[in-house]
């Protein structure tokens, strides 16, 4: 258990410095005298409170500096997304404050997100983008009307221009603002950019391919000897104790993994199925303790597959291309083709003094057997690495612990007996694989 949780340790370690390091990727912030310093800008998802500040530094190895809206005046990101601080008044009764907004497309005319709100950016200027309501007193009941003032806004700034744009739609969507935004800017003939950030992804399903090796320990019933100090009785050999069996072996396993993006970009549900052989063959002698001439000697062997299916639960550390994730599921083993065989000879005298031996045989088949269907739980730590496109490489190492109930047969010189043992199975296992 020591060196379970020593590795354990080393490799948590390693995913979070993989995290804190790629949490940061390439970007720029623009000074509020229009200079721009490249390096590496902190990546929030989209929509985040946390895009709010902005934390900047040259390197991996340098303390960021944090920026707000009054200390930049943009900031933005290799891939594309950028933000630009904007005076802001979200109520007419405060103060207009600075915030940064992100853009949706970049050009004369801009298209601009805050969470739910959108606005139009025009020559540093501001334009919300709201529908309007208001309480309407009639003859004998008063009502609610909306105005859709933001279509007076958007056919304002764009039709003098361009008359033939006209936005149709009763709502507020994002797909048609970009539509607008863009036919606007190709209208005047003006470079524009597209940022699709706030589009949500949908849920998605892979298939996996993965091997490694693991140690497995277990208990697993043995035979040990019933010793009578006192010397008035014969002792009889009869199960004892139990001893840790440890093997180590190749395991293929086949999984499907259901990514919850619609939920969060972080969830998802995977199924995985493997099978693999165990076998165990034990040598056993007992000497007499009275008479040490006597002895029983014999083999036991004890043979089965095991079938796994393990669901679990899966959650990623970061949205970047190399991610640390780690999985908690459950572990339903199938026991298969169990086989099982004991074979004792005894030679046993029937008085210190005689010479005459009597030889004694025993078989028997499924000496051990499992009593129940094993059930576990597995803890895993990996980490996704991308290849080409959407094929991606990832490495785990799991650690797993299953409650194992063994039914173990017993031989007596009168009489034979059976034992249940309650035993366990600790797995730690290193994977390597591919999702497709």
């Amino acid at each position: 258990m020591r060196k379970l949780h020593f590795l354990f340790l080393i490799f948590f370690h390693i995913c979070q410095n993989i995290n804190a390091q790629n949490s940061y990727i390439g970007g720029y912030v623009v000074a509020l005298n229009g200079d721009t310093l490249r390096g590496l800008v902190r990546l929030f998802p989209p929509q985040s409170s946390r895009l709010q500040k902005c934390y900047f530094q040259k390197s991996y190895t340098d303390t960021p500096t944090i920026y707000t809206a009054t200390d930049i005046a943009a900031y933005g990101y290799e891939n594309g997304r950028s933000l630009v601080s904007v005076s802001h008044r979200p109520d007419t009764l405060k103060a207009a404050m600075q915030v940064f907004m992100e853009y949706a497309v970049v050009g004369k005319l801009s298209l601009l997100r805050s969470k739910n709100d959108y606005f139009l950016y025009k020559a540093k200027k501001l334009y919300p983008l709201l529908i309007e309501t208001k309480e309407v007193q009639g003859n004998d009941r008063s009502y609610v009307k909306t105005i859709l003032v933001f279509q007076d806004v958007i056919h304002g700034l764009v039709q003098p221009e361009c008359p033939d744009i006209v936005y149709k739609s009763q709502q507020i969507k994002e797909s048609e603002l970009i539509n607008v935004v863009k036919s606007y800017n190709e209208c005047i003939k003006s470079p524009y950019e597209v940022n699709t950030i706030t589009k949500k992804s949908s849920n998605s399903l892979h298939f996996y391919l993965e091997g490694g090796f693991q140690y497995m320990n277990r208990q697993v019933p043995t035979y040990g000897q019933t010793i009578d100090p006192s010397g008035t009785q014969f002792n009889v050999p009869g199960i004892n104790t139990t001893v840790p069996v440890s093997s180590q072996f190749f395991l293929p396993t086949i999984g499907v993994e259901w990514h919850l993006s619609r939920v969060s970009n972080k969830l998802a549900i995977s199924l995985e199925a493997s099978q693999f052989k165990v076998s165990n063959t034990l040598s056993f002698r007992f000497d007499n303790y009275n008479y040490q001439k006597d002895f029983d000697d014999g083999t036991i062997s004890h043979e089965y597959r095991l079938f796994r299916i393990s669901p679990a639960l899966k959650y990623y550390l970061n949205n970047n291309s190399l991610r640390p994730y780690f999985k908690f599921g459950l572990a339903f083993y199938s026991v298969q083709n169990e086989k099982s065989y004991l074979s004792v000879r005894s030679e046993v005298t029937t008085s210190p003094t005689a010479p005459q031996k009597t030889v004694q045989l025993f078989n028997q088949e499924g000496a051990l057997s499992f009593n129940k269907k094993p059930l576990g739980f597995s803890l895993t730590f990996g980490t996704d690495i991308p290849v080409v496109q959407k094929l991606k490489a990832f490495v785990e190492l799991k650690a797993e612990n299953t409650y194992m109930s063994y039914q173990a047969y017993s031989f007596l010189k009168k009489a034979n007996k059976s034992a249940d043992f309650n035993n366990s199975l600790l797995a730690l296992s290193g994977h390597l694989g591919v999702r497709f």
